[in-house]
């Protein structure tokens, strides 16, 4: 039985003991009438959070579809990290703003002459 069917039921025997004028009555037909809110606010909650989960799974797969096409993964399954160079950028006062990690492969020198030293 869900809540709602239960709470129902609730209501129903409340009805049938036709003892609404009571203070007794009134406290039932009150905490019955909170548990039927308290149930569509939860059932609002449950909508909500499927309706995020949905969205998170098609980001989810957006994702995987960007970076399969902006990454050959057989490419980086056998990357060298240990030919990286890294490089810090500073700006006029010398403090270091970013660091710049490149890999060999990709790092380019004209034609007598060699890429500088490593830092790391």
């Amino acid at each position: 039985m869900d809540t709602e069917s239960r709470i129902s039921y609730l209501r129903g025997l409340a009805d049938g003991m036709e003892i609404e004028k009571s203070k007794e009555g009134q406290l039932i037909h009150h905490m019955i009438r909170f548990m039927e809110e308290m149930n569509d606010s939860l059932m609002d909650a449950h909508a909500r959070l499927d309706e995020q989960e949905e969205y998170i799974e098609a980001i989810d797969e957006d994702l995987a579809e960007t970076e399969a096409f902006l990454f050959d993964e057989e490419e980086y399954e056998d990357y060298d990290y240990d030919d990286e160079y890294e490089f810090a950028l500073n700006d006029d006062d010398d403090d270091m703003i970013d660091e710049i990690y490149l890999h060999e492969d990709d790092l380019y020198a004209p034609d007598g002459y060699t890429v500088g030293s490593r830092l790391n």
